[in-house]
């Protein structure tokens, strides 16, 4: 099995995603709760950027003034619960009226962000209500915003990110619905993790776009209690391709059906059950992690790795998983399903 290949792979990937045509200007409906799938394509591009210097760049191009960015230079071994975001503004034109409008882009994952994204409860509670590790990550973004939308008069704000930015600004929608209505709050989310979990409250406002076929929309586990915020708009895809996924995913909630045994439970690596010497599910995906950030020697991976963990083991059909998606971002048929351009080619469908 090639994990370590696998591992380089969506480190690669998420430094350096390729970036997607900017499409003509931000048309916001009239209303935060009507759909607009051309503020969604135009939004799209904007959160490709990545980097601290490259978000910059889109967003003047398109005629904002950057106003903050946070967060940019975290430490690949911080795990820390945040994310990095950019704020900018922009007079536009709504319904005969010029406003304020605040963009905030919330990046998604890069190096130790990798640790947040799978220490999904970190109070290990099978009663948590939210997704621990984005609402952290969301609550931080809102603090920092908070007094750019106070200095302001009657401004709109729209938020978006893609993959852990888009988990972080689908709650971070709901955090400013209860501060400041959701009237003048537009949220567009793409490949959107889940969020929360029990009963969801209402929020109209809040658009995730989500690709059948991309595993990232499925974790944390539905099976587990997990769910989004706002609208889900499922784009058209392959069938066939989106139920192997749905039975790769599956895999995780056979080794772990519940929270605590997420944390708590672990299985042998030599063989088949349950072993006190073994790992837990989440030791085994901050395993994973630690090669996403780029701070596993060569050694940690082959040690701790695939190669350490046999036929018989309950990990083994995980990493069997793992194997096939070892071709890269830009050639496998299930990772390449992940990226902004792919989405974008299904919203221009």
């Amino acid at each position: 099995m090639r994990l370590a290949k696998l591992l380089c792979a969506l480190l690669l990937c998420a430094l350096a995603l390729p970036r997607i045509s900017m499409a003509e200007g931000l048309k916001l409906p009239s209303r935060s709760d009507e759909y607009s799938a051309e503020l969604a394509k135009g939004v799209l591009p904007l959160a490709t950027g990545h980097t601290k210097d490259a978000t910059a760049s889109l967003l003047s191009a398109e005629g904002f003034e950057v106003l903050a960015q946070e967060n940019f230079e975290k430490a690949a071994d911080d795990p820390s619960h945040t994310c990095a975001y950019t704020i900018a503004k922009k007079e536009i034109e709504l319904d005969g009226q010029t406003r304020p409008m605040l963009l905030v882009i919330v990046r998604g994952t890069q190096a130790g962000e990798w640790y947040s994204n799978f220490d999904f409860a970190p109070s290990h509670s099978g009663d948590t209500a939210f997704a621990e590790n984005f609402l952290f990550a969301a609550e931080d973004v809102f603090l920092g915003l908070k007094e750019y939308i106070d200095a302001e008069t009657n401004p709109l704000v729209l938020v978006s990110g893609h993959s852990r930015g888009a988990a972080c600004a689908n709650l971070l929608g709901r955090l400013l619905n209860a501060r400041y209505g959701s009237e003048s709050v537009y949220a567009y989310t793409f490949a959107t993790p889940t969020t929360v979990r029990g009963e969801v409250e209402a929020c109209p406002n809040v658009f995730n776009l989500i690709n059948p076929c991309d595993p990232v929309t499925m974790m944390p586990l539905a099976a587990w209690g997990y769910a989004r915020v706002g609208t889900d708009i499922v784009l058209k895809n392959d069938e066939t391709l989106a139920a192997r996924v749905r039975e790769g995913v599956g895999v995780l909630a056979a080794l772990a059906p519940d929270i605590p045994s997420y944390y708590g439970l672990k299985h042998s690596l030599t063989k088949a059950g349950k072993d006190e010497n073994g790992l837990t599910s989440f030791e085994m995906m901050l395993m994973i992690a630690r090669g996403l950030a780029g701070t596993a020697g060569a050694t940690d991976m082959n040690t701790a790795g695939a190669g350490a963990i046999s036929a018989e083991s309950d990990f083994a059909p995980l990493l069997e998983i793992v194997s096939r998606l070892s071709g890269g971002w830009a050639d496998n048929e299930v990772l390449r399903q992940h990226l902004p351009q792919t989405y974008l080619a299904l919203l221009n469908e």
